[in-house]
């Protein structure tokens, strides 16, 4: 049983990672087109570009995962019922639903451990590729102050690095008009 559940595991990576290729490569090509207008532009130029590409391998990845495991096992377990190698399995004993058990236990298996291995490195470096880009574009880095009134509070943001992250931040507290405190973070 551990030798036919290798074997299915083996046929069944094999085919993820054809799927993978083919889907990745398709989405990377998309996404070095749309950002070719932005080459020449600034500092982006195409070696930016391709440092772009690079770390945002892993989210492209994690977004073709789940089509790359169903063209995936389409494609392994499609080659073994042509060349009738389940057929075979269940004349040496392996139901159907031993089949579809080992399917299903890879399945997850392959899931889980792609999904784990991503959620620590795909934050991080899309987080880099799009300050890279905006570092490039003179987008990102915003060095003058912004300053926000709220009720009894102003906020001032020294630096804008993306629409999400900020740096220098502080804020004021006033108290029937005299300052009261400042946080800084």
């Amino acid at each position: 049983m551990i030798k036919i559940f290798n074997y299915m595991l083996k046929k069944y990576l094999i085919g993820i990672i054809l799927a993978s290729i083919v889907l990745l490569g398709i989405n990377l090509l998309i996404i070095f087109i749309s950002e070719l207008r932005h080459v020449d532009q600034q500092n982006y130029t195409y070696a930016t570009l391709s440092k772009f590409l690079i770390y945002m391998l892993p989210q492209n990845f994690m977004e073709i995962f789940p089509y790359s495991l169903l063209i995936g096992s389409m494609i392994s377990f499609g080659a073994m019922a042509y060349h009738s190698e389940i057929m075979a399995m269940n004349t040496h004993g392996i139901s159907i639903r031993k089949t579809i058990y080992i399917i299903l236990l890879q399945t997850f298996l392959i899931s889980s451990l792609v999904n784990f291995i991503a959620n620590f490195t795909t934050p991080n470096l899309s987080n880099k590729a799009f300050i890279m880009k905006n570092t490039a574009l003179n987008k990102g880095i915003n060095n003058s102050s912004l300053w926000f009134k709220n009720k009894d509070d102003f906020i001032s943001v020294n630096k804008i690095i993306t629409d999400s992250k900020l740096e220098n931040i502080k804020i004021y507290k006033i108290n029937d008009g005299k300052l009261s405190s400042v946080i800084t973070s």
